[in-house]
């Protein structure tokens, strides 16, 4: 049953009623504890090059140098105690007894343990010169004094606290507006400025007052990247703010009037303006493949009998064989769209695993394509994590389904939810799955 995937249980512990089996627990609990004093051993030589450059290879001690890595792009070979880790999940685990080097693997940086002899890139890290005074204040190009420039843009860390409505203001004084996120990049660089601070709340510039459970930046847009805490975005109105601390970088929901600090964006000066995106011609679907409410996408719906269904995790290796993920459900179009095409099909008693999953117990459900999470549709009381145990998501009928009113012009179609919910589930079960391509892909 262990590591239990719950948000705060990240530290380990020797259970001795458990055979000294490993159980990951909450920090704050007094327990004894077991020492080790190293000694010297020869080490394999991985860090000339960083050596050349008076470095190391870098050691990572926190979610602020953590993310600034990752917004850039082991073995703490400069001798730091480790203070942080960024476990992949079951890592680090041995295979062969000779992973003894930390490699940052994947979009997301978590950590996986792998052989010092394989040729991988690798980052250098060193003290700042001891000639650069600690007053100076280092200029970026085409920023203003104080901001920090990353990519095209440069962002401001606020300086007091304001509501949502007062900070869009006073970005708006410095021809700024309320940071938008853009990237898993951006997003990992935005904590590396604020994941250490002491206040617990920065404003972006998203927020859904216009219309509950939709979503929009501060300029209209609709976001394309999402990055929310556990239960959020959740069923309540209003703006969002980003933590710091042990919560920092996810997103949560909060009152428009509550104070918290901010976070400024503007496009560096010099920077041309992006260029329009060309038409490009749209394929076709193949046969067998139903057109998404996405321009750009197809879906279908795979049934099989008995054993011949799959767990999540199945499903999602399938979709991606033959060059697609797990449906995503963006906006109530999509929800609607799937509603319609399984009634037509006969297929609105079934269930079907859709691509939306529990990647980090510390934080909310997410795409498995990355698509940012705007929209939902749980069943009442959903998601609950039943036994701590349910980190995938299947759409499934609900009771007494009323499928006719959908083909009536003159209905309240968008007063009511789709009856085909959202609901929480073990990656183990074996269902039915629907798979999302971009066409001309098959």
């Amino acid at each position: 049953g262990s590591p239990f995937l719950l948000p705060g249980k990240i530290c380990g512990l020797l259970n001795p009623k458990k055979n000294a089996k490993w159980e990951n627990q909450a920090c704050n609990q007094r327990l004894g504890y077991i020492c080790k004093k190293g000694s010297f051993s020869s080490k394999p030589d991985i860090t000339p090059k960083g050596r050349l450059q008076d470095g190391d290879l870098a050691s990572i001690h926190n979610i602020a140098e953590y993310s600034f890595l990752m917004s850039q792009l082991g073995y703490s070979d400069d001798g730091t105690p480790v203070t942080f880790t960024k476990w992949q999940h079951r890592h680090p685990i041995y295979t062969n007894g000779l992973e003894d080097c930390v490699a940052m693997k994947g979009q997301d940086g978590y950590w996986a343990i792998d052989v010092c002899n394989k040729q991988l890139g690798y980052i250098c890290k060193k003290k700042p010169s001891s000639e650069s005074s600690e007053k100076e204040t280092i200029e970026d190009p085409g920023c203003q004094k104080g901001w920090k420039r990353y990519g095209f843009h440069c962002y401001l860390v606020g300086s007091a606290l304001l509501t949502f409505s007062e900070a869009n203001k006073t970005c708006g004084q410095s021809k700024a507006y309320l940071a938008t996120v853009e990237s898993r990049n951006e997003q990992t660089f935005l904590i590396s400025l604020t994941g250490l601070r002491s206040e617990k709340y920065f404003w972006i510039g998203l927020s859904n007052t216009e219309q509950r459970g939709s979503f929009r930046w501060t300029n209209g847009e609709t976001p394309h990247f999402t990055h929310w805490n556990t239960a959020m975005p959740g069923k309540e109105q209003g703006c969002v703010v980003m933590g710091s601390g042990i919560a920092a970088g996810l997103w949560d929901v909060v009152s428009c009037e509550k104070t918290a600090n901010y976070l400024c964006k503007q496009r560096a000066a010099g920077v041309p303006p992006p260029a329009s995106p060309g038409q490009v011609p749209v394929a076709t679907c193949a046969e067998g493949w139903d057109r998404a409410s996405q321009a750009d996408s197809c879906l279908k719906f795979f049934v099989r009998e008995g054993n011949q269904k799959k767990s999540w995790f199945e499903a999602e290796e399938f979709c991606r064989e033959i060059g697609g993920n797990l449906v995503t459900i963006n906006t109530r179009e999509d929800q609607i769209l799937l509603w319609q095409l399984a009634s037509d099909k006969g297929l609105n008693t079934q269930a079907f695993w859709i691509g939306l999953f529990l990647l980090n117990p510390d934080g909310g459900f997410a795409w498995i394509d990355g698509s940012p999470v705007i929209y939902e549709n749980w069943e009442e009381g959903e998601p609950n994590n039943y036994e701590e145990l349910e980190h995938c998501v299947m759409l499934n009928r609900v009771p007494q389904m009323h499928w006719n009113y959908l083909r009536c012009p003159h209905c309240d179609m968008f007063d009511r939810s789709p009856q085909m919910r959202w609901n929480d589930l073990r990656c183990e079960h074996l269902l039915n799955w629907i798979c999302e391509t971009k066409r001309g892909i098959i």
